[in-house]
């Protein structure tokens, strides 16, 4: 924690070079490098990949803290253009893939099992572990029903118009 004046205050942080239409890659580089595990293990590695040798340069900036990052290396690497907009989830399994390194995507490798049930015609939906990516399934599901919520808490609903209810299981 850095000292200012004699009392601490938070870090610092700075931001990334937007290309365009990049936030998306941006967000997710930020939730990337602030999540320690995957940090942590990618920054134990060699980088020998251009994809692996970008995201390096891209985690050093922001933790040297010294202004906004640019991102065009990676961009490069990726072969995406800050001309359109890109899905994030898309684009974190495109940069798992790039990266090719399994004990990285194993940060990501959800344990239970997700139970989503409707409880006005009983579909129920399970999205098994293993996945790499948060899944919002019964979103049209919801609308055919004419439901107006989703459940907050396992087997709960958020108000008494909502009939959906979700919950986990382990495998």
């Amino acid at each position: 924690m850095a000292i200012l004046g004699g009392a601490p205050c938070a870090p610092r942080f700075v931001g990334l070079i937007n290309q365009g239409l990049t936030c998306y890659l941006n967000a997710l580089l930020q939730c990337l490098f602030l999540t320690p595990e995957f940090r942590d293990r990618f920054q134990e590695k060699p980088w020998a990949s251009q994809p692996e040798q970008a995201l390096g340069q891209i985690f050093r900036g922001l933790q040297e803290q010294h202004g906004p990052v640019p991102t065009k290396a990676l961009t490069t690497c990726l072969d995406l253009h800050g001309t359109g907009q890109q899905d994030a989830a898309e684009v974190f399994l495109l940069l798992l893939q790039r990266l090719g390194q399994d004990d990285l995507q194993e940060v990501f490798q959800s344990e239970a099992e997700k139970i989503i049930q409707c409880w006005v015609c009983g579909y129920k939906e399970c999205i098994p572990s293993g996945g790499r990516m948060l899944i919002l399934p019964l979103a049209s599901h919801t609308q055919l029903c004419g439901l107006e919520g989703a459940g907050q808490e396992p087997g709960k609903p958020a108000n008494p118009s909502s009939g959906v209810a979700q919950g986990n299981r382990d495998p």
